[in-house]
């Protein structure tokens, strides 16, 4: 099996990281400075899109455009640099060892003295030939984030959490049904072992005493658009995502990550 990962390293500024239009990870400042990891599941046939947002705009939802009516040229961050690198592995091999192949990168770096507009977009692209078909949410409904799609999403997000919140984990698993046979395939697991992961959670939530869902409420949600407007990111303004459990005893938070799609007019977890 081979794996391919994004790579990615900032310096004295912050940044986030997009494959296609689907966004992987913001690095900066108290957040990390790098990031290796697999994203099998982000790429396309054909020609692949890595996209660097340099300081992103202050929530999610402003990422790409910052705070509206408020752009200027401002001074970058002294020595402020950013990296990415789209990168393959065979399996067991480790992140930058010698296995390591690069397929594409790019790097941005402040030049001193000259004003930019951020949030500054980077991109490059790379085509990668047949790789693993189409996926369904290649083939989702196009997305108009109106108020009315904002509440209809906030709504299915609320509803899932409710049935969560009780240790019901069936509705998430069946909403992200095509997400976890293609998580399946790709990742080279058994049929079924990505459903069964969340069954298994479930168990482990039904015989803990401590066990919770975090309080919901869409005030917090900065829902956004992304796979060219087929995909919705659930997530806050905290940049995390809107569904996450308690801390347990050792203070971690399990968190559980989706974007949403439409098809054939039924929102379901597709990424």
């Amino acid at each position: 099996m081979l794996f391919y990962v994004l790579e990615c390293k900032v310096e004295h500024c912050t940044a986030e990281f997009y494959l296609n239009d689907i966004p992987v990870i913001r690095r900066g400042p108290d957040i990390g400075d790098a990031f290796g990891g697999p994203v099998n599941h982000l790429l396309v046939d054909g020609v692949n899109c890595l996209e660097m947002v340099i300081e992103p705009g202050p929530t999610p939802a402003e990422a790409l455009k910052g705070v509206p009516d408020s752009r200027r040229p401002e001074a970058p961050p002294e020595n402020a640099r950013a990296q990415a690198a789209l990168t393959t592995y065979p399996k067991g091999a480790v992140v930058e060892g010698p296995d390591r192949e690069e397929l594409v990168s790019m790097e941005w770096q402040a030049e001193e003295g000259t004003p930019c507009f951020f949030p500054r977009v980077c991109a490059t692209t790379y085509d990668l030939g047949p790789v693993y078909g189409r996926w369904q949410w290649q083939d989702a409904e196009r997305i108009t984030l109106d108020d009315a799609t904002l509440r209809d999403a906030s709504d299915f997000v609320i509803g899932l959490h409710g049935s969560m919140a009780i240790g019901d984990f069936e509705p998430y698993i069946q909403s992200g049904r095509t997400r976890n046979a293609e998580f399946d395939r790709i990742y080279e697991k058994a049929p079924g072992a990505t459903a069964g992961q969340f069954r298994n959670m479930r168990a482990d939530c039904i015989d803990d005493p401590y066990w919770g869902m975090a309080q919901l409420s869409s005030d917090t949600f900065s829902l956004r658009l992304c796979a060219h407007d087929r995909l919705v990111e659930c997530i806050s303004n905290a940049w995390q995502p809107v569904l996450e459990e308690l801390p347990d005893q050792e203070e971690s938070i399990m968190r559980y990550p989706m974007m949403i799609g439409k098809i054939d007019g039924e929102w379901q977890i597709l990424r």
